[in-house]
Parts: structure tokens; sequence; C-alpha cells
């Protein structure tokens, strides 16, 4: 008898201290994440450009169509051949010491947002970018956060904190969270009267994510910039979500003419083949660290990452992808169109190539509807009442016209040109 396994059965039957009961399963992967939208089971057995091939937890499969890119994670196309990883590594993970590749992507990267005077920090996904930007900030200038209400900018605890929207849904929104409250200002769009002695940083993205694909008035934003920079506020753009030609600018605060302090990026800068972002800071904000050792995540001089965005900064200095902005631009706005001219939603923005609006119905339901009938999109909005659609960039144009029809006719079901849901 093997007395581990009888001891591991013992604590598998522990009564729950909690007192909960909970259903059995033999599923052991965790759904705590926005998989539970899904109401089943489903894994992903192959992607490739905008299809998808879904498995049941029964074996059956089903193709869709993804309209989502992963919330922008994906802008390229999933696996697409263009964009690889080395057939053999020559450097894993070695602590402290990038590849020779991360010079390379830092150079391309501030030479592509013509900030020469920059430096690039790597960072291990999107929040982790966010809380080093705030971190720099706070080093330099002692203050409050001063926040966009309506921004999206991470979980980590400070992330979220300068987060509003669809924060509730958050696992991590939790009392420790809550603590952090009295450091972060929440300002509502348009208002310019702030007391900017108080404020360290200015954190915003320019078309706002997560709640639904909003954009920021371009006049007030340089109004507030200006504003920020002449009291010595640090100014960051977050454009982790928007950049990479999600909304058609490789850097949309950059198109828009801003000159933030320090610029996020992350998602489709590895096209989602590694968790990696990247902090684009002014040079002089360096002054307030110190000279002194700086702690840093193991996996952040990670060579897949480096590799990984080369291969996508190779991706674009070889390819048009504005033509390709464009040419998805155009089934996008005939859709907008159909939507506004059957009433069908409201509050819509089509910016480039992606499409965003709040259905009459309710959104949560078109998201399932759609996805039983194999097209993947995206909720959003400050509690979910919007939807969003972000295809590839690479989708073909009846695929994505197919799709886009899909969604189109139910909403033509169940809300008829009155506009009322049925």
């Amino acid at each position: 008898m093997d007395s581990r396994a009888d001891h591991r059965r013992t604590v598998d039957h522990e009564p729950d201290p909690s007192g909960v009961v909970v259903e059995a399963t033999n599923q052991r992967l965790s759904d705590l994440d926005e998989s539970r939208a899904l109401r089943e089971h489903w894994t992903c057995a192959q992607a490739l450009n905008a299809s998808l091939t879904l498995s049941r937890s029964d074996g059956s499969t089903e193709e869709f169509t993804d309209l989502c890119s992963s919330y922008g994670a994906v802008n390229f196309g999933h696996c697409n051949e263009d964009i690889r990883l080395p057939a053999q590594l020559g450097v894993d993970l070695v602590a402290g010491i990038y590849p020779p590749e991360a010079e390379k992507f830092a150079r391309w990267l501030t030479d592509a947002l013509d900030v020469r005077d920059f430096r690039v920090l790597f960072q291990v996904g999107g929040s982790f970018a966010v809380s080093t930007a705030l971190s720099l900030s706070l080093r330099n200038r002692p203050g409050k956060i001063l926040a966009i209400e309506g921004g999206f900018h991470g979980l980590g605890l400070d992330a979220l904190s300068a987060t509003t929207a669809q924060r509730s849904m958050a696992l991590h929104e939790t009392p420790i969270r809550q603590s952090l409250a009295s450091f972060v200002e929440v300002l509502t769009p348009g208002v310019t009267d702030i007391d900017w002695p108080a404020i360290s940083c200015l954190i915003f993205e320019p078309i706002q994510g997560a709640r639904g694909y909003v954009p920021l008035d371009t006049d007030w934003l340089h109004e507030l910039c200006g504003q920020a920079k002449a009291a010595g506020v640090t100014v960051i753009a977050d454009e982790i979500q928007c950049g990479f030609y999600r909304f058609g600018d490789f850097s949309v605060a950059r198109n828009m003419g801003l000159k933030p302090d320090v610029l996020l990026f992350s998602k489709s800068m590895t096209n989602g083949l590694y968790p990696f972002s990247a902090v684009v800071y002014r040079q002089t904000l360096e002054a307030a660290v110190g000279d002194g050792v700086v702690l840093a995540h193991t996996f952040q001089t990670s060579a897949m990452g480096c590799y990984a965005a080369c291969a996508v900064a190779d991706y674009i200095d070889a390819h048009d992808v504005e033509a390709d902005c464009r040419r998805v631009s155009e089934p996008l706005a005939d859709a907008a169109a159909r939507i506004a001219e059957n009433n069908w939603a409201r509050e819509i923005h089509q910016i480039g190539p992606s499409l965003s609006f709040r259905p009459v119905m309710n959104a949560g339901d078109l998201v399932k509807e759609c996805f039983s009938d194999r097209v993947l999109i995206l909720g959003g909005g400050m509690e979910g009442e919007r939807i969003r659609i972000a295809p590839p960039l690479t989708i073909e144009s009846e695929d994505l016209r197919d799709a886009l029809e899909v969604m189109l006719s139910i909403m033509h079901r169940r809300c008829p040109a009155t506009g009322s849901p049925t």
C-alpha cells in the first residue's frame, strides 16, 4: 500500500472548511476566467488565421471564425506562418541577461515610434508593464495616479486600482485592492479642472479597450496632456490593447500627435506567441531610480519573448499592414451602417479594422448566440453592455463578411427595424 497515495485520498475527501458543497467533476482545469461565458467546456484543437477548430468534452469538433483576435493579442492572425519562433533555440532564459534580439527589437520599436531618446524595459504581460510605468512615475514625483473613467489597465493590484471598466468582475477585486483606492483619482472624460500638484502621473488608453472600443476625444487629450506636462506630471499612454494596428495605427497616441513620457505595448507585440510587454520611457525618468540593483521578474529576460517580438517586427516591415487595415475596415463599415439604419444598437464606433456598439438586445445574449452559430465576438463596456469586433487583420474578406452576416442576422431576428428586442 502506498501511504502517500492513501494520504492523498484522505486530503482529497476532506470537507471544505467553508461548508460549501461543490458538485463533483472530473475536470481539473479551473474555469475561474472568461470561459464561464461559454456555458460548456471547450478546447482549441487548431487555430489558423481567423479559423478555429474547437472541441467539446465529448470529442466532437466545430469550426469557428474568430472576430476578437484574442483581445487584440493576435492582430496578425493565429499561427501566422510568417511570424515564427526559431526551430532550434540558441538561448532560453538567463538570469539578468538578454539575448541580442532584445536590443534589436528595442531599437526597432523606438525608431517606429520616433522616440530615440527613450529606452525600453521589457516585462511579462501587460499588467506588469502598467505596474512598472506607475512605479517609475511615483519614484519621480510622489502623488496620486490620475486615471480616466472607463479605462482598463490590468489585473495587478496597482493596475486594477487605476482601472474602472469591469473591475467588479475581476477575481483580484479584494479588500487589499480596495485599500489602494485612496492613491487614485478618477477623471471623467472631458473634465479639465484638475488639482495637478497632488498628481504623480496621468494614465490613459487613447481608445478604451475593455470599455468597448470607445475613443477618447483627441482635442481633450491634447489639452489634458499639455496641462500634465506643464505641471511636471508623467504622462503614460497605455497602448497594450490599442497598439500594433488594432485600430489602424501602430501607435494611436503618436498618431494623435501626443508626446507621452511613457508608452506601453504588449498583446500583438508578440502576436500571441509569448506574454511579453514593453515599457517605452523617456530616459530622464531613470534618474530617480538611482544606481542600485533593480529586481526583475524571472522571465523578463526570456529569449522567447524577444524572438517573438522580432518576428512581429520583421512581419510588419515586410507587409503592407495598413492595406490590410483598410481591407478589413470596409466590411466593418458596411456592418456599422446596417446596424445604424435598423436601430439595432446605439453608440456605434467603427475605428479602422474594429467595430463596437451597444446593442438593443442584451450584449451577453448576442455573444452566446453568435458562439452557437460558430462566430466569436467579444463583450465589453463598463459592465458588459457593449460588443467588440476585432478580426485578425489577415482574415479573408469573404470569411469576415460571412461571420458578420451571422451576427447581423441574429440582431435582425432579435431586434426588428424598430430596434425593440424580441
